[in-house]
């Protein structure tokens, strides 16, 4: 038995239904923040421009000797009391001018924090620090991925995975059966139910392609074991985990003046790579044991994006692994280009305007849906209404002998 056109549009009309009134709302929000992200490098110069965003800076690289001189520059900071990571400007998911060192702290309620601080790389100067948590546009960011909520992470990562299917039965709705010019064209004539249903579609068609994008790239930089297995079906994804990181130990009777020092690693992986400049440096910590971590990139890359990678041995001074950044298949560009296709989708000004017209529709396909449905529900009511109001006319005696 064969269903016919009118059953399977009800069964995708009902998927879409369930999907937008159950994700919708998540993804209204998250589309919401995401769209006034676009403009969080104002929101940083506003809030924290002193520390991150300073006047005249010079163009500069990170060297080996730049960073024995900012790590003795922090020495003396009252907070950070270690380095676990140093960041070329704009390397990370912190917008500046500046480079930044950074660390897990504790405050002085006991709560984990998070501190910055940032280096002026002509004097080598500490120039301020503040804390992450407070400030508010990364409280923002933070909303933009957990919705502040227990679990959130867990409900806006399945709730992107319900918006792919929500977007396919979107279109399987929408699509024309001949008359592609009159479905794709905008009608200012039209009316009430007529006018929310052509907003509704067009807005998610026209920018069905930077919201795929924005969807996944967001679910691959909080999820990337979810998204990961489907890409090695089709391709060879190169990962690269030092036998360090699963847990050595360091021999109990090693000398640790004898360990290779973050400039000395800095300066192993240059020579390494002769025309990269340092785009992020992780010393050894608990999770990556025995190795420091080198990144590199070209001196006109975005440093948003990754690129060569290194992993050298803290007692040898050996070049464990280096996933290098050239010769990417697709996936593995996917894969390194996460933040910037998450901020801009990799087009600049362009990109930022098509950010922020995706993420405002996803607040508005969830309003006008919500519309649609209401209409739909209270045509129905009232028909249902005005048919028993009929059926009772039609049986009831008194207006029979009326009409008679």
């Amino acid at each position: 038995m064969t269903l016919s056109k009118k059953k399977i549009r009800q069964y995708w009309l009902w998927v879409h239904l369930v999907l937008g009134l159950s994700a919708g709302l998540v993804l209204a929000l998250a589309g919401l923040t995401g769209a006034l992200l676009v403009f969080v490098e104002p929101l940083a110069k506003w809030e924290n421009g002193d520390i991150l965003f300073p006047e005249n800076i010079p163009a500069f690289e990170i060297t080996p000797e730049k960073v024995d001189a900012w790590l003795k520059a922090v020495e003396n900071h009252p907070t950070l009391d270690h380095v676990e990571g140093i960041e070329y400007p704009n390397a990370g998911h912190i917008p500046g001018t500046v480079p930044i060192l950074f660390s897990h702290a504790e405050s002085d309620s006991g709560e984990d924090i998070h501190l910055v601080v940032s280096i002026h790389p002509e004097t080598d100067k500490v120039i301020g620090s503040f804390v992450i948590e407070e400030a508010w546009w990364v409280k923002l960011i933070f909303f933009h991925f957990s919705l502040f909520v227990p679990f959130g992470i867990e409900i806006v990562s399945w709730a992107t995975l319900l918006g792919f299917v929500s977007l396919l039965s979107g279109i399987v709705l929408w699509w024309p059966k001949k008359n592609w010019r009159s479905a794709l064209s905008i009608n200012f004539s039209l009316r009430g139910k007529r006018a929310w249903l052509r907003w509704h579609n067009l807005s998610g068609i026209y920018l069905i392609a930077p919201t795929i994008v924005l969807l996944y790239s967001g679910l691959a930089i909080v999820k990337p074991h979810w998204v990961d297995p489907i890409w090695k079906t089709v391709y060879s994804i190169r990962e690269f985990t030092p036998p360090q990181v699963e847990g050595e130990e360091p021999e109990a009777d090693h000398d640790s003046s004898n360990l290779i020092s973050l400039s000395e690693a800095v300066a192993i992986a240059l020579r390494a790579n002769p025309g990269l400049v340092v785009r992020t440096i992780y010393p050894e910590n608990e999770f990556q044991k025995n190795v420091h971590f080198v990144g590199l990139m070209p001196p006109e890359a975005d440093p948003r994006s990754q690129h060569t990678e290194m992993w050298i041995d803290t007692q040898t001074g050996q070049i464990i692994v280096e996933r290098p950044g050239e010769d990417l298949n697709f996936a593995e560009w996917v894969k390194s280009n996460l933040i910037p296709l998450h901020s801009d989708v990799k087009l600049g000004v362009l990109g930022q305007v098509l950010v922020f017209a995706s993420g405002m529709s996803l607040p508005f396909l969830f309003i006008s849906g919500c519309v649609l449905w209401w209409k739909r529900k209270f045509a129905r009511s009232h028909k249902e209404k005005k048919s028993d109001e009929t059926v009772s006319e039609i049986e009831d005696p008194v207006v029979i002998r009326r009409k008679a």
